[in-house]
């Protein structure tokens, strides 16, 4: 993660106003904060945990609900309402959050004012109390959302060159995920989302090894992709293009790169992260728009279904 800092003050008793610039226009700074399909990518806090539920209306009197999980059975939660959501510049909302001592709601205030390309991020929260104040400063939030500010830093970075990133802790051990990536009969249980089939897949995995996917769309047609592993290293990393059909035999129209990563966490959790590297921003937009996110966010709900089975 990009090692930079939140500044953060204290200008009453009941108020924490942080401020983080990053390194993108305003447009793209609001879509993150208020598309959920972005928000699961980086509002995580400390290492993991994940975001199963986020769900946001972000309109005036619109409702958000956020919740997290980590792998050892603890659970938090928030939500709030939208008080005002003027795009690409202010976002006024309430927010609780689930904890006892947590008492009334906090006002949140954001607003994001572009700099010569970059944004400066300013939220100021004001709390029922200040004893809540003082529980959220000396509680792990504040350095969560350092964490968090990080992601987005890297993730708004990503959204304006020619790379897509998906990063999960799944409950499964590094080796079943690497399983479920590299043998054919188990790719074809997951790996493309539903209503769509994985019919056939082979693979040969080594650096240089040509692998092939068909895919099936609900009404019978049927697609092709082939490619070439550039890396192998067993049950951490695999590499893989579509700008080969084998080894060496360049593709008609090369579209990405795929760098896949298990990270071990212990006590059976992995870090999957996958890097999709475009030739061009163009074709990152064009991944994008026929819905990466959803698409590759379903297949990774199935990965993890099916390693929690074998």
């Amino acid at each position: 993660m990009t090692a930079t800092s939140i500044q953060v003050t204290t200008p009453s008793d009941r108020e924490i106003v942080v401020a983080r610039t990053f390194t993108a226009p305003r447009a793209l700074v609001f879509d993150a904060l208020t598309k959920p399909h972005l928000v699961k990518q980086w509002l995580l806090g400390p290492p993991g945990w994940t975001m199963p539920v986020c769900d946001i209306d972000a309109r005036a009197h619109g409702r958000y609900r956020y919740e997290w999980a980590n792998g050892k059975g603890e659970s938090m939660g928030m939500g709030g309402t939208y008080k005002e959501c003027i795009a690409p510049e202010l976002i006024v909302a309430t927010e609780k959050f689930d904890q006892p001592w947590y008492e009334g709601e906090a006002e949140a205030r954001i607003e994001l004012t572009e700099q010569d390309g970059k944004t400066l991020h300013v939220v100021t929260v004001r709390y029922a109390s200040k004893a809540v104040r003082d529980g959220v400063l000396s509680g792990p939030m504040t350095q969560g959302m350092a964490m968090s500010y990080d992601r987005l830093e890297d993730l708004l970075v990503g959204l304006q060159g020619t790379e897509l990133t998906l990063t999960r802790v799944i409950n499964a051990a590094a080796e079943k995920l690497f399983r479920c990536w590299t043998e054919p009969e188990l790719m074809k249980r997951w790996f493309t989302p539903a209503p769509w089939q994985t019919v056939h897949a082979e693979t040969d995995v080594r650096a240089g090894g040509s692998s092939l996917v068909v895919m099936r769309g609900p009404e019978g047609q049927e697609f092709p992709n082939h490619g070439v592993y550039l890396e192998v290293v067993k049950n951490e990393r695999l590499v893989f293009t579509d700008a080969y059909t084998k080894a060496w035999e360049p593709s008609g129209k090369p579209f990405m790169t795929v760098v896949l990563t298990f990270e071990d966490l212990g006590s059976g959790r992995t870090r999957y992260g996958a890097r999709i590297k475009h030739w061009t921003a163009a074709d990152r937009e064009t991944h994008e728009k026929m819905g990466f996110h959803e698409g590759w966010g379903k297949a990774t709900d199935q990965l993890e279904a099916l390693v929690a089975r074998i």
